[in-house]
């Protein structure tokens, strides 16, 4: 790279590296050379956000590079909770160099990329509340622009959603996002279509996520619009499970030979699309790409992948609905050649996603007590 187009960050470097590097246990042809550059530029990354990040001085150098992670697959707590950290520190400074939207942006990034395990923490939650005072106050301003206050939907949809990703609920926040949707504020947003059906999916999410919790009517989209985003949400969940035949009937024959009794591409009545169900025992077996999970660290290629925040937010909605859900990776499961190791595999799988079950039900039984 030329020294004068060197930007603060090693983002330009990482989004050089061929996407056969990210999951070399996965890819037909892993470049080990590709693999071992693209960890070091991580580890580097790691390195310049925990000395060195008052070397971002810009909302622009923070999303760039949160960015750069997002499509890289890369969800190192290590990393995001010093952007986090920075991210608030310049929504609060007086001279900060981040606006809102851009806030908004990094902290919905981190809450996608982190792993399960971190994405509770009390400072990601502290971020994503950072940034949803910064929106609010920066649409009520009467120095903000009128275009900027009629893309409001575009900023508060995708971070009331990061909320739903880490069990959180921003009473402010929520309000404003179905006042804004509820008034037509969809219908003032200049975007190509394709990127107003995901954002419209993205609100159905928020909306049925407030069903689902029983929250007050002022948390609901009105009747018309829950239609409409409801119908754009169930044709992309139909269009995302359409092309795994191969996988679908893999999954069943398994199920079949176990002697459960199973339905393919089963559709729910609140617009999920599962891949393969046991209908009787209310078992969901979603099938997932490598895009559903974070890059494979080195020394992880054994361990469990770990799934992005949109994954776990459709099977918590699913286990609100009743659904006992199994994650399923689909590279992982085609590589057992035999329909015995399908089964053993499957079984395995099912005894767990069993006795969890049935602690969770324990736990809520004696919570009710």
């Amino acid at each position: 790279m030329d020294s004068s187009s060197k930007s603060e960050a090693p983002e330009d470097d990482l989004l050089a590296v061929p996407s056969p590097a990210l999951f070399a246990k996965w890819s037909a042809k892993p470049n080990a050379l590709d693999t071992k550059r693209f960890w070091k530029l991580i580890d580097e990354t790691e390195k310049l956000v925990n000395f060195g990040i008052a070397a971002f001085k810009t909302g622009s150098a923070l999303s760039n590079l949160t960015t750069a992670l997002m499509r890289l697959g890369v969800g190192r707590t290590t990393i995001l909770q010093p952007v986090a950290a920075q991210t608030v520190f310049m929504l609060r400074s007086d001279k900060a160099k981040i606006n809102a939207h851009e806030a908004c942006m990094v902290v919905t990034a981190i809450a996608h990329l982190l792993p399960r395990e971190s994405r509770r923490q009390e400072w990601v939650l502290n971020s994503l509340q950072a940034a949803s005072e910064a929106a609010l106050v920066e649409l009520d301003d009467e120095r903000t622009s009128l275009a900027y206050k009629q893309r409001a939907a575009e900023v508060l949809v995708p971070l009331a959603r990061s909320f739903l990703f880490v069990d959180g609920f921003d009473e402010d926040l929520f309000r404003r996002t179905f006042k804004e949707v509820n008034s037509g504020a969809l219908d003032k947003l200049s975007m190509p279509p394709f990127k107003l059906r995901v954002l419209k999916s993205k609100l159905y999410q928020v909306h049925l996520d407030c069903v689902l919790h029983g929250r007050p009517s002022e948390f609901r989209l009105s009747p018309a619009l829950e239609e409409e985003c409801k119908r754009v949400f169930d044709a992309h969940q139909k269009k995302s499970k359409g092309s795994s035949f191969r996988l679908h009937h893999l999954v069943s024959s398994a199920l079949t030979e176990i002697g459960i009794q199973n339905e393919t591409s089963y559709a729910t009545e609140v617009g999920y699309h599962l891949d393969v169900v046991a209908p009787k025992q209310k078992i969901a077996i979603e099938i997932n790409p490598s895009d559903c999970y974070q890059a494979l660290e080195p020394g992880d290629e054994d361990r469990d992948p770990k799934s992005f925040a949109f994954v776990d937010l459709k099977a918590q909605h699913l286990e609100h609905l009743g659904w006992t859900v199994i994650q399923l990776h689909a590279d992982k499961f085609q590589q057992l050649d035999t329909l015995e190791e399908r089964v053993m595999h499957l079984s395995m799988l099912l005894e767990i996603a069993t006795c969890r079950e049935q602690k969770s039900t324990r736990a809520q039984s004696r919570s009710w007590k």
